[in-house]
């Protein structure tokens, strides 16, 4: 026991001499190394990720409204929708009209009507195609909100019917040319582009469309050659079959099958104002950009001013 407390007192003493001679950081100022209070000062103390992430922020953000270009466009377009008729007149149009072409608007609201044939569908939308013009239409399917089981047992019930099905379609919507598409809607100018047997030219460059076109051609004339050495004098006489076709039979060829076609896509019961939502996150992504912006240009300011002005 006395052990003990002869511990304790010895402890008690050294406790006592390390106070009066005082701790190692309890020095003056002049005991402090003074690269570590500039070290402590400096704004080193910002990390290089900061700014990389900011960036990052920023060309996202950019990205997004970019790809939304055509939406938001579309959201501040006229309201009131063009009328382009209906598509089962544009062959008589052309007919009395070689240079005529339908005055398709791009990204805007239009009111169309025409024919539809061979639809298609998928989990929510139908697909067709108006006779008389390369006018695709996208349009919500009436059983939308059903579920898919029950879709499944009323496509199996119908199979067989809807192929050959024709139906008159009029009604709004949003027109969208497939040759200034955004590249988002790449897969569903393929898709029409097989369903239909279709090249579009907007997927041919030009050396690959022009190789086409003097294929072409040169077909025509061989075709043309065989049909006139068949004919007789008074056919030739008769169909103006001459030993070669004129400007005008070449065009029609051509016109009746074309090496590629631009189309359309009308995305049908859709109008500027649905759009609103592509705004209120546009100015939500907007707003985010400007703020990091902001402590990007802090960040720099702080990186670039010299370390005796800290």
């Amino acid at each position: 026991m006395a052990q003990d407390k002869d511990i304790e007192g010895d402890w008690e003493e050294e406790i006592e001499q390390d106070s009066q001679e005082g701790w190692p950081w309890e020095g003056g100022d002049d005991e402090v190394d003074p690269e570590l209070l500039a070290l402590g000062q400096s704004g080193g103390g910002d990390s290089v990720l900061r700014p990389i992430l900011l960036i990052l922020v920023l060309v996202m953000g950019g990205f997004i409204l970019s790809d939304w270009q055509e939406e938001l466009s579309y959201f501040f377009s006229a309201k009131q929708p063009v009328e382009l008729g209906a598509v089962t007149d544009f062959p008589e149009r052309r007919a009395e009209d070689p240079n005529w072409a339908p005055n398709m608007p791009h990204n805007r609201y239009v009111r169309i009507s025409g024919i539809a044939e061979n639809p298609t569908i998928s989990r929510r939308y139908k697909y067709f195609k108006l006779i008389g013009g390369e006018v695709y239409v996208e349009t919500v399917r009436d059983d939308a909100e059903t579920s898919e089981l029950e879709q499944l047992q009323k496509d199996r019930y119908d199979r067989g019917n809807e192929e050959s099905e024709y139906f008159q379609f009029a009604q709004e919507g949003r027109a969208l040319s497939f040759a200034a598409m955004p590249k988002r809607y790449t897969t569903l100018r393929q898709y029409y582009s097989r369903s239909a047997n279709t090249t579009f030219c907007v997927d041919l460059d030009d050396q690959t469309r022009q190789q086409l076109e003097r294929k072409q051609r040169e077909t025509i004339y061989e075709v043309w050659r065989e049909r006139y050495e068949a004919a007789t004098p008074e056919e030739r006489a008769s169909k103006d079959i001459g030993p070669e076709p004129n400007q005008a039979q070449m065009n029609n060829f051509i016109e009746i099958r074309p090496v590629c076609v631009d189309a359309w896509l009308i995305q049908a019961g859709k109008a500027p104002g649905d759009h609103w939502w592509y705004v209120v996150l546009a100015g939500m992504f907007a707003l985010f950009m400007l703020v990091d912006f902001y402590f990007l240009v802090r960040w720099v300011i702080r990186f670039m001013k010299p370390d005796d002005d800290l």
